[in-house]
Formats: structure tokens, sequence, C-alpha cells
């Protein structure tokens, strides 16, 4: 996924889908981080792909962290990774 690519996932919520545009800003030879924006806030989360990419470790679980901005709500919180999961495994990235 080149830097700078958007795209957008829903996240199911209780009163209803929650649409979210997310854009890829940023990779190392370590991590990739994407901005997830909802409305005015953005927020910011890493993942360690590459670093196991570049080990072969292709069934390792990705490991999310949320690196700038908050959340008030666990849920979702927990949610928008699983979402970047599924979208980053059907239709794949390229750097």
């Amino acid at each position: 996924m080149i830097i700078g690519t958007t795209f957008m996932i829903q996240v199911k919520y209780i009163s209803g889908l929650i649409k979210l545009r997310v854009r890829k800003v940023h990779e190392t030879a370590l991590f990739e981080f994407f901005e997830v924006q909802a409305r005015n806030k953005k927020i910011i989360f890493r993942n360690n792909r590459p670093l196991l990419k570049s080990k072969g470790l292709h069934k390792k679980r990705i490991d999310w962290r949320l690196i700038k901005g908050a959340l008030a709500n666990q849920f979702i919180q927990e949610e928008i990774p699983k979402k970047l999961n599924e979208y980053i495994t059907k239709y794949g990235t390229k750097s």
C-alpha cells in the first residue's frame, strides 16, 4: 500500500455502522502507521507488519497500538484494528 493511500472501513456499534476514513501515513522497516478519521477526530494506529514480514513470520498475529489520540469507548478501540486487519488481508498492501 502506497503512503497516502486512503480507504474506508465500517465498524459495527450499538447505534449502527460507524464509517471511518483510513490513510496510511508512514512506513518504516519495523512499523506501519495508519491515520483513522471520523468526523472531526483523528487517531493514529501503528502495527508491526513490516517487521513480521521481513522475518518471514507470516502467520504471527499483527500487533496494533494506538499511539496518538484517545477513544472513550474501548470496544471501538478494539474493533478498528480488527477491521484494518480484514482490509489488509482482503485487499493486500504493497509498499
